[in-house]
């Protein structure tokens, strides 16, 4: 049986290097802690609209990504939500790409759902 403690040292959130070559090289990164992912859904509830079934607004909801995910070479946030514009300024198809390697490895695009309902 696990300890606390053993339970709490455990390093269990993956990192992948993902090529960006219009910023000269790779980043990596990390998939969200609980809390991360509790702050993002937080958005995304705060900004759809119950009463007509959808989003009200997605704005800076691919630099909220980027700064939840990627990490320095130890692991701790490149970003923080003062980058938020300088981020949201960048290439959108840059980021459109992060955010799908982000949903990836945060289980969050659909094809993982699926396999997760699957088993």
């Amino acid at each position: 049986m696990l300890t606390k403690e053993q339970i709490l040292a455990a390093q269990d959130r993956k990192q992948v290097n993902v090529p960006v070559p219009e910023w000269g090289g790779d980043i990596t990164i990390q998939e969200m802690s609980g809390a991360q992912r509790d702050a993002l859904d937080g958005l995304m509830a705060s900004r759809y609209d119950h009463k007509n079934n959808r989003m009200m607004s997605t704005k800076d909801l691919r630099a909220k990504m980027v700064i939840l995910s990627v990490v320095n070479q130890d692991g701790t946030p490149m970003f923080t939500d003062k980058d938020m514009k300088d981020i949201g300024e960048k290439s959108g198809n840059v980021l459109d790409r992060l955010v799908i390697a982000i949903n990836k490895l945060n289980g969050l695009d659909d094809e993982t759902k699926e396999d997760t309902a699957g088993n």
